[in-house]
């Protein structure tokens, strides 16, 4: 008999004990899902980003007007330039924002209006961190190239801080 014990031992899996285990670390692995918001959630995020929007907005026009007079006593054509780009999308994604909070045409469909901001917002983006590029040249001095950095850090800072309801649209305002 002690043949056929060995040979049940040798054969014989693992317990019923690490099989349980098993089973619970392989349940633990499992990646959780996220659970989605809701739509109703999801339409009082898109109302809060169209309330705080306008500050946000204000904000990156408050910097852009001080950064356009700062550069634009020694280079006034790269302001100018450089001004007239950030102004024409601010206008752009004011309208939007004045249009759904007004009630018009684009509320009716308000996850349409927040992809349309979004990209707005990325337009804004671009052209306003071109400002260290377009407004000051290659021999800009030291102090002012310096200024204007920081300032435009600290404004794509703020208006993503601003625009938080929707996480792509604070990536579209602060990524570039």
């Amino acid at each position: 008999m002690p043949v056929f014990a060995a040979n049940l031992e040798a054969k014989a899996g693992p317990t019923v004990h690490e099989l349980q285990a098993l089973a619970e670390k392989a349940a633990r692995r499992k990646p959780r899902r996220k659970s989605r918001l809701s739509r109703a959630a999801q339409l009082q995020l898109i109302d809060i980003l169209s309330r705080w929007a306008a500050s946000g907005l204000a904000v990156i026009a408050g910097i852009s007007i001080f950064i356009a007079i700062t550069a634009g006593q020694p280079y006034p054509m790269r302001a100018a330039a450089w001004g007239v780009m950030v102004l024409s999308s601010l206008y752009l994604c004011r309208r939007l924002q004045r249009e759904f909070r007004a009630g018009e045409r684009c509320a009716a469909r308000p996850f349409k209006w927040r992809s349309n901001y979004t990209a707005a917002l990325a337009v804004l983006g671009a052209a306003f961190g071109a400002g260290a590029v377009v407004a000051l040249p290659k021999g800009a001095p030291a102090e002012l190239a310096f200024q204007t950095l920081a300032l435009l850090i600290s404004a794509t800072l703020g208006a993503g801080l601003l625009h938080a309801a929707h996480g792509r649209s604070a990536a579209a305002i602060a990524a570039p």
